[in-house]
């Protein structure tokens, strides 16, 4: 996809407002993140990051708008036909400081994506750690990660050598030959299809996950879409591959600012797609939900919660904790003998007044990952007895909104 030819002045404004956009998104992550966690996380790290590595791609692209320009017009007149009237030493001096950050620009376009996917990489961990069978996909996704990070970003370097070709007036010789542009189409094909698998990887990495969750409906469609926001950088990378590839093809002389513009623009969603899961923050309230098996669970633990749907039982609890907190439920010993009045016996009941607080995952999606628990009891009654006793299975249960 081609997009507008813009004035100088123009381009500025698109860079600059992209780059704008994308704080203005980050800003409102980490200030939901402190307000809601008081605290960061490597995730978090990852994103500031990624929008260091955009602060400066906006940075190299302002100050090489003068020599991009420059050629672009003198270009624009060769392939007309016309010879411009120049300095040749003007030619030398733009050609090659165009070339030069073009070279370092592409190492942070880059760096700016790869950090915005180990930002969700790592928010996936916090996320998984713990869920048996699923931290090896997680390391095996990273290290693809990693690997073609360092593929990309060999191939900057390897598309035209020496690189003192990229900054050569010699139209014979520098990367502007047919042979040259072939490898930069071939090398953007690469990087780009490398970017689109990880991002397709990362995507798929929660799905299992997601797919076993016991809850609502919906909630189960609102983690999905969290999970699939990655589609939308997929998206924007598809249309860049296509705008710089087609300019490059016919050697069009605004072929370096589709490069510019397509690559602000990739990025900038790129930091705008990992902010957005945390404003969901500020459109929900967080509800800590725990599945029991038996709906005599409640009365017998002295909760007041109700029991909504599929047994998830919500509210607060008698025994002093705070509304949303959860204890981790022990192997009762058998020997211990239930009393029949609020079905606890006085030592059962300090047992689980002491335990610590259930470990959880949570984050400014307002998300927290628990673990189901099934309280059996002896056969054929339905509600606690003297010989009942509590027991635990370890199964991945719930990511609570």
């Amino acid at each position: 996809m081609k997009l507008k030819e813009l004035s100088q002045t123009e381009y500025l404004v698109l860079i600059w407002g992209l780059l704008l956009l994308s704080t203005l998104f980050s800003s409102i992550r980490f200030t939901v993140r402190w307000k809601t966690q008081s605290r960061f996380y490597v995730d978090d790290w990852w994103a500031v990051a990624s929008w260091a590595c955009l602060l400066t791609l906006a940075i190299l692209y302002t100050s090489n708008a003068n020599s991009m320009f420059f050629l672009s017009n003198y270009f624009k007149e060769l392939i007309a036909g016309r010879q411009p009237i120049v300095n040749p030493d003007d030619i030398i001096r733009h050609n090659k400081i165009f070339g030069i950050v073009q070279l370092v620009a592409m190492l942070f376009f880059w760096t700016t994506l790869w950090a915005g996917k180990l930002s969700l990489l790592s928010f996936y961990r916090r996320l998984m750690e713990g869920v048996q069978g699923y931290m090896p996909w997680w390391w095996g996704v990273l290290i693809i990660n990693v690997l073609t990070y360092w593929a990309c970003f060999l191939s900057n370097f390897l598309t035209c050598l020496p690189l003192e070709r990229r900054w050569s007036p010699d139209l014979m010789t520098n990367c502007s030959t047919p042979d040259a542009i072939k490898s930069t189409i071939v090398s953007i094909r690469f990087a780009s299809g490398v970017d689109i698998a990880t991002d397709l990887l990362i995507m798929m990495l929660p799905v299992p996950l997601l797919w076993g969750l016991r809850i609502p409906l919906a909630q189960k469609i609102g983690l999905a879409f969290i999970f699939c926001l990655g589609a939308i950088v997929i998206v924007f990378a598809i249309f860049r591959l296509k705008g710089v590839t087609d300019s490059i093809s016919v050697v069009s002389h605004t072929a370096a600012q589709d490069l510019a513009m397509w690559s602000m623009v990739e990025c900038s969603v790129a930091v705008v797609v990992i902010s957005l899961p945390a404003l969901r923050s500020l459109l929900s309230r967080r509800v800590s939900a725990t599945r029991y098996g038996s709906k005599a669970a409640s009365g017998a633990l002295g909760g007041s919660g109700k029991t909504g749907p599929s047994g998830v039982i919500t509210g607060s609890s008698h025994t002093g904790m705070k509304s949303g907190t959860h204890i981790r439920l022990h192997n009762i010993d058998k020997s211990k003998r239930w009393d029949s009045g609020d079905g606890l016996s006085s030592s059962s009941r300090e047992e689980l007044r002491r335990a610590p607080q259930r470990e959880t995952i949570n984050d400014e999606h307002g998300i927290s990952f628990t673990r189901e628990v099934f309280v059996s009891s002896t056969p054929g009654d339905e509600q606690f007895s003297q010989e009942g006793h509590g027991t635990l299975r370890g199964q991945p249960q719930g990511i609570a909104f």
